[in-house]
């Protein structure tokens, strides 16, 4: 479940994957982090989440485990994707 900032909460499907390489940008050089991502289909959120509005899982191995959006990591148009903490 999508939790916006304003408005009312949005239920949908996400994937979350743990462990992600990520490569932060404004840098010369190369720098990784492991982290967290959410992506999810843009059309069933409304609209590109802002920084921390939060996800809910409500179902499988993760329930009740709340995801909290840190930035957007790409929105091609069709799918977004979040880096989460």
């Amino acid at each position: 479940m999508y939790t916006p900032a304003a408005g009312d909460p949005v239920t949908c499907q996400i994937d979350y994957v743990q462990d992600v390489d990520l490569e932060p940008a404004g840098f010369d050089t190369q720098i990784w982090g492991r982290g967290k991502t959410v992506q999810a289909v843009l059309a069933a959120l409304e609209k590109e989440p802002n920084t921390d509005e939060t996800f809910t899982i409500t179902e499988g191995e993760y329930t009740d485990l709340v995801l909290t959006v840190k930035t957007v990591l790409e929105n091609d148009g069709r799918f977004v994707t979040m880096v989460v903490k």
